[in-house]
Order: C-alpha cells, then sequence, then structure tokens
C-alpha cells in the first residue's frame, strides 16, 4: 500500500529528520535507518512544498523514529522550528 505525504517545507523536514534519526537510531533496525535515510536523500534544502508517494513501511519508520525522538531529552535544545515541522509530519500521515 502507497501513502502520500504532504511536506509543506523540505529543507525544515530535512534537517529534522536527520537531527531525530540521530537520536532515535540506536533504537531502530538497520533497514528502517536505511529507509528513513533515502527519504532524507530526496529532500532538498528548498523551502518549497513537496509531495510523495511512498510506501506504508517508511510511514511506521518515520512514526517509531519521531516517537522515540518525542522521548528524548534532546527535544528540548532542537530548534522549534524542526520540531514543529516534524511533529506536522507526524500528524499527517
Amino acid at each position: 500500500m502507497f501513502i502520500k505525504i504532504k511536506i509543506n517545507n523540505q529543507f525544515l523536514i530535512k534537517q529534522g529528520l536527520k537531527i531525530a534519526l540521530e537520536i532515535a537510531r540506536y533504537e531502530l533496525t538497520s533497514e528502517q535507518i536505511d529507509r528513513i535515510n533515502n527519504l532524507i536523500n530526496q529532500l532538498d534544502n528548498s523551502q518549497n512544498k513537496l509531495e510523495l508517494t511512498t510506501s506504508q513501511f517508511i510511514i511506521f519508520d518515520i512514526k517509531d523514529c519521531i516517537r522515540i525522538f518525542k522521548r528524548s531529552e534532546s527535544i528540548q535544545w532542537i530548534r522549534t522550528d524542526f520540531i514543529r515541522e516534524i511533529l506536522a509530519l507526524e500528524t499527517s500521515f
């Protein structure tokens, strides 16, 4: 099954996911890390919107990554705009 992801700002999602992945990587499988990295590599550094069609697996991976990120103490030290976009991405599925 494929799902569409709407991204409002590629740069913020890209940087936010990189940070979330760095925090969550010790609790994710190598396959999950690879899939999230592949998604990150599809994004550019623009502030443009984007609509991606992706598999349900990557959605589950992103949700796991964000869940771990939200539990971390590191979230308190991350830029608010990155956190806002990551949390908006989580609710868009």
